[in-house]
């Protein structure tokens, strides 16, 4: 953890950002939306397992840009995590985009 983020947290802010319990609870949602992806690839039909993965990984990797710049400038470290996070979702929706049905 940077030490500086650490420090806002403890007063309850991230940059511009008020840490609630209502904030908290979008962000564990936001959170969950990859390790659903894991089940629902596994139970969904071609045609919905497909969409679900498109937007899933389009929606993950646009919200992953979009928090790059939100508070203080992103470490090191951070800019890091995020470019791999991008690359994978962005992977995730061109193979997703390629899939052909196995049955058809």
């Amino acid at each position: 953890m940077d030490p500086a983020a650490i420090k806002e947290l403890i007063t309850g802010t991230l940059g511009s950002i008020q840490v609630t319990q209502s904030f908290l609870l979008a962000a564990a949602i936001f959170m969950e939306i990859p390790f659903a992806m894991i089940i629902l690839s596994r139970v969904l039909k071609y045609r919905a397992n497909r969409r679900a993965n498109i937007i899933a990984g389009a929606f993950m990797a646009a919200s992953q840009v979009g928090t790059m710049n939100i508070g203080t400038p992103p470490t090191l470290h951070y800019l890091f995590y995020s470019a791999l996070e991008i690359a994978c979702n962005l992977f995730i929706v061109w193979y997703a985009w390629k899939w052909t049905n196995p049955e058809g």
